[in-house]
């Protein structure tokens, strides 16, 4: 019988008590966290993977029982206690930061206009919403995500970048979750991004469902 491997750092990145954020997304440049989460890790991840085209991040776990409670409307002030050097790539990782004292306020971030970080920090929690109202509308819709089965179903490949009509006809749902990382990793702004996804998503049943979990989550601070 196979067994799980020992993982046994695993649980300190998946904390059981999540009545607080525990994650949270860290721009290298500005070195601040942008944004700050409790639910899930993976899907964090991914927001911040179609984020990168912007920022380099990094998503953070932290022990919210042993360091400071942060918010949406706080973190802008905070880092880590040493600031993380940027990658030499554009790929998320994810860095635990054990024990107490692990993150320290900073202040407000210098040398770049707080305008144009709130606008970053807006587009971060837009994608954030949009990645958690995609994973949600496709399981209520029972539409999984099959492109982890690509190498495995060779039937199920279709290339990075190929048209639309290219695509295996059957599997829709793929195409959509592929145009609309797309669309977030591409658009420049909030109101370009939710102008495709209208577009995109127009006048299927999926874009209810979709809406109903985009604008039902708690407003993220603009």
């Amino acid at each position: 019988m196979a067994l799980m491997p020992d993982l046994p750092d695993l649980p300190k990145y998946f904390p059981t008590d999540r009545a607080e954020p525990c994650y949270a997304v860290y721009a290298t440049a500005i070195d601040r966290f942008m944004l700050v989460d409790r639910y899930d890790l993976s899907i964090l991840v991914r927001a911040a993977m179609l984020f990168s085209s912007k920022m380099v991040t990094v998503v953070c776990v932290y022990d919210n029982k042993t360091n400071p409670p942060l918010t949406n409307e706080t973190c802008m002030a905070w880092a880590p206690v040493h600031r993380l050097s940027q990658a030499d790539n554009h790929d998320t990782t994810v860095l635990l930061l054990e024990g107490p004292n692990a993150i320290v306020e900073k202040g407000p971030v210098p040398f770049v206009g707080a305008e144009m970080v709130a606008h970053a920090q807006r587009y971060l929690m837009f994608a954030v919403r949009v990645a958690y109202a995609q994973f949600m509308a496709n399981a209520k819709m029972g539409e999984a995500d099959i492109r982890m089965f690509r190498h495995m179903i060779p039937e199920f490949e279709t290339l990075p970048g190929a048209p639309l009509s290219a695509a295996p006809q059957l599997f829709l749902a793929q195409v959509r979750d592929q145009r609309i990382e797309e669309i977030l990793y591409y658009a420049d702004t909030v109101e370009r991004a939710k102008a495709e996804l209208d577009t995109l998503l127009a006048e299927s049943p999926y874009h209810t469902v979709f809406n109903q979990f985009l604008k039902g989550q708690p407003a993220f601070s603009s």
